[in-house]
């Protein structure tokens, strides 16, 4: 194949497809594009990580940083992401020992928000060093009732509980009670935990020796351990649990059904579309709404999808023409709070060779997370929910509407 020369022109392209997380289109840009030119390797990097290669990723990396053309901030992002793929793989001594040199290097190019970062994941991983990684067995397949709240049946040790099935979950997590009426082994670590109403708290990790879902067993589980506050609303609901992330991708492909239920095959049952992405732990997927292509979070913790702020930034003239202005109530862990919103009354997403129509599309207006992280938008259980079933399989990086 013929190699495409990368000019600094194509890099600062390749920069905006990062910064604004369209690793779809990133991935296509570098299709047959010389990956060897100073930059270009991160951005290779990246996508590798992104389609859930996090070793390939890595090894890109450390080629990459054996240039000594490479400027400090590029050697940072460089970092950063190889960070990351070790929290992929599980590697926690390996991550505290690589973030500790970072944090002891110096830092004049890097920013309160990603030395918050590199500390977290740094305080993560020291708190994990011991715990080998995690492992999953799937001895067949299963066929799981999900009740009207998406509720699992898991097994932790000896007791079984009933949690919440959330992708957009970075880690699993239990309120601090639940964590001590199981007999987890609690772990100090300081870890800086944000949430949608903006407070944040000092929270703490467990590891679950054993962990079963169906006939997928696991060993080595790590839950984010929060205060009971941070998992209670005004009006007495709680959420012991959450099922998250790192669990999920374990089951390799899951399909939830229309009628409550969740199949997870023994093997993957067939290729998809490739229209999942992942940003460290958490679960992108690309959508295509109003004549673009965007990347969203995939969220089935929500209720609601929604347009967020910085699709609000891109298209607020038209979004204030035809939307209808709202208030809603935020509610998730660390309170609730109310913010101004629009509301879209008719709105087309498509997702694959499926589209999906809501009513009352909500528009966020003002920012839910750090603007350098927040997405366009989120899709939630009003669309997943909105067919007879949805697969989503971390194999194959794909998300298909039934």
């Amino acid at each position: 194949m013929r190699h495409v020369e990368i000019t600094s022109a194509k890099l600062h392209f390749l920069d905006s497809l990062y910064r604004a997380h369209d690793y779809f289109t990133l991935r296509d840009s570098l299709s047959g594009a010389d990956t060897s030119a100073i930059g270009a390797g991160f951005y290779l990097a990246a996508v590798q990580r992104a389609f859930n290669d996090p070793l390939q990723s890595n090894a890109t990396i450390v080629r990459t940083l054996g240039s000594d053309a490479l400027s400090d901030s590029l050697r940072l992002e460089l970092r950063r992401l190889q960070l990351s793929n070790l929290l992929s793989l599980y590697r926690y001594r390996a991550m505290d020992r690589l973030g500790k040199i970072m944090l002891a290097s110096p830092k004049v190019y890097a920013d309160s928000a990603t030395m918050d970062d590199i500390r977290n994941n740094t305080r993560l991983g020291h708190a994990l060093s011991d715990v080998a990684p995690l492992s999953v067995t799937i001895t067949g397949s299963s066929l799981i009732h999900i009740d009207s709240a998406h509720h699992v049946p898991v097994q932790i040790g000896d007791s079984v509980r009933h949690y919440t099935f959330d992708t957009g979950a970075n880690l699993s997590v239990l309120m601090r009670s639940e964590a001590q009426a199981l007999g987890v082994q609690i772990r100090p670590a300081g870890l800086d935990v944000g949430s949608s109403t903006g407070a944040k708290v000092s929270a703490d990790l467990a590891v679950a020796p054993r962990v079963r879902i169906g006939q997928v067993s696991y060993s080595n589980v790590v839950f984010l351990v929060l205060p009971d506050s941070m998992l209670t609303f005004s009006n007495g609901f709680r959420i012991p649990g959450i099922i998250g992330f790192p669990l999920i991708e374990g089951m390799g492909e899951v399909n939830l059904r229309g009628d409550g239920s969740l199949r997870i095959p023994a093997e993957a049952s067939s290729p998809g579309p490739r229209n999942i992405a992942m940003e460290e732990l958490r679960p992108l997927v690309q959508i295509s709404y109003g004549g673009e292509k965007l990347t969203c979070l995939l969220d089935s913790g929500a209720g609601e999808s929604q347009l967020q702020m910085p699709y609000y930034v891109a298209h607020r003239a038209r979004v204030e023409r035809e939307g209808v202005r709202d208030s809603v109530k935020l509610g998730g862990a660390g309170g609730e709070r109310v913010m101004p919103i629009y509301r879209l009354r008719r709105a087309t997403i498509g997702i694959g060779d499926t589209s999906v129509v809501l009513s009352n599309l909500r528009v966020q207006t003002t920012s839910l997370d750090d603007p350098k992280n927040e997405l366009e938008c989120a899709i939630g259980l009003d669309v997943l929910r909105s067919s007879t079933g949805y697969t989503l399989d971390f194999k194959t990086m794909s998300l298909l509407l039934h």
